[in-house]
């Protein structure tokens, strides 16, 4: 028998009918932060802490902030670089680099070449140095 993972929206609405037919509020209850489509936000929050979610809902470990710290936390270097590390071994692969709150950190580099980044991960023409002089790089 094989388990399916249930989606965002289906775990929250579970969840939600759970904690309306109890008879008293229950202290510290979460409800999961969906997208539109039932999908997991990247981003969760639970009590004052905000971490990373991959697309299934599970925690991406080391990536995490106080909640009056995350507002412009969005997860999305977390997730790719978790894609990245859950995939076998592939010489060459870019694994992006993320600061503590799961974006991406303004510095990537890859192989001996590093490039400023925007806050997508895209690299900025123009930026490329080799990683000897990456000390060098303003972003």
């Amino acid at each position: 028998m094989r388990c399916i993972a249930k989606t965002c929206a289906e775990l929250k609405e579970e969840q939600a009918a759970m904690l309306t037919a109890m008879d008293q509020p229950l202290f510290g209850a979460h409800l999961p932060d969906c997208e539109a489509d039932g999908s997991w936000s990247a981003k969760q929050c639970a009590g004052s802490k905000c971490y990373c979610v991959d697309e299934a809902g599970k925690k991406i470990e080391g990536f995490g902030a106080n909640i009056w710290e995350a507002n412009d936390m969005t997860c999305a270097c977390a997730r790719d670089q978790n894609t990245v590390m859950s995939q076998p071994p592939m010489l060459g692969a870019f694994v992006p680099k993320c600061d503590p709150t799961g974006n991406y950190a303004p510095v990537q580099c890859h192989g001996s070449v590093c490039s400023c980044a925007d806050s997508t991960g895209q690299l900025m023409s123009g930026t490329e140095v080799s990683i000897a002089d990456v000390d060098t790089l303003t972003c």
